[in-house]
């Protein structure tokens, strides 16, 4: 599998990598947020013919319905976002929310890349950040849009476009990323 990683310090994410390489982990976490048929079953489901609207459905429904469940120790193994949309069962930790909004962003035909990185308070967290490629930031206005549209998510500005972070938690705006990882080129479902 091919990904970018863009190395923003030189240290691994502890507690969010469980011994593996970062190599391995960014496979596993790559190849589990591949959207699929039942990917696409729900977003059908929603019934919405705007693409910007489907993702901020999507995205509120998961959000909603999601519980946080830890990992046990030493069993960090992402979840396979195609498992969520079939069975229904939108549980699980940070990684697994991550893969499955990154599933319904690729399949929504969104540039998106999954951060992994840590705060003071926490020691590792993993999150979804989706590139809104058809906004360019024109000013406040898309911006105040976009923060209505995503409670749940944080709006930011890089290489001229718009961002927006799926956080599964508000409060961890204040993450540092130390690794973003990109599904490649070569990746089609």
């Amino acid at each position: 599998m091919m990904y970018l990683r863009l190395f923003i310090f030189a240290f691994l994410v502890t507690g969010c990598l469980s011994g593996d390489s970062i190599d391995n982990y960014a496979d596993k976490l790559i190849r589990s947020g591949k959207p699929g048929t039942f990917c696409r079953v729900y977003l059908d489901q929603l019934n919405c013919s705007d693409t910007l609207q489907l993702l901020q459905m999507a995205c509120a429904v998961i959000n909603h319905r999601w519980i946080y469940e830890n990992d046990q120790p030493g069993k960090d193994i992402p979840v396979r976002a195609e498992k969520v949309f079939r069975t229904q069962q939108f549980r699980g930790d940070c990684e697994d929310k991550a893969v499955v909004y990154m599933a319904i962003a690729r399949e929504l035909g969104f540039f998106c890349r999954l951060g992994l990185g840590k705060s003071t308070e926490i020691e590792g967290h993993a999150w979804t950040e989706i590139r809104l490629s058809q906004f360019k930031d024109n000013g406040n206005a898309e911006n105040r849009f976009l923060e209505v549209a995503f409670p749940n998510g944080i709006i930011f500005k890089e290489s001229g476009y718009l961002w927006l972070a799926l956080i599964s938690k508000p409060e961890y705006e204040s993450l540092i990323p130390q690794y973003y990882i990109i599904p490649g080129n070569n990746e089609v479902r």
